[in-house]
């Protein structure tokens, strides 16, 4: 993440740590947004972990278990088809982030 660009979390005000830790950087990941440099004009970054809708879905042992407790998010509510496709899509993207930027990934 440059120095040009916001680097603490617009939902808890924590720093977010690198690309890693990026909402914007997981959303490019997944294809759901186009590129850095535009996706940062249009959208307020955030840690992975303050967008439970997505971050939910994230099943590693090294990510903290995150619950979405909105009745249209929540995937606990989700059949087991779309679940398991979303826990593939997150986790992949995840794993990625940290294989390709974070420099404490083993």
């Amino acid at each position: 993440m440059s120095d040009l660009t916001k680097t603490e979390c617009y939902t808890c005000g924590e720093p977010i740590k690198g690309k890693w830790d990026s909402m914007i950087q997981l959303g490019i990941e997944t294809g759901e947004l186009e590129g850095e440099g535009e996706s940062r004009f249009f959208f307020y970054d955030k840690c992975i972990k303050c967008s439970p809708s997505r971050s939910q879905h994230i099943v590693h042992k090294d990510f903290p278990p995150v619950v979405d407790d909105r009745e249209q998010f929540d995937k606990r509510l989700q059949d087991d088809e779309k679940r398991s496709e979303l826990k593939e899509k997150y986790t992949q993207a995840w794993v990625s982030l940290q294989e390709k930027h974070n420099p404490k990934w083993v």
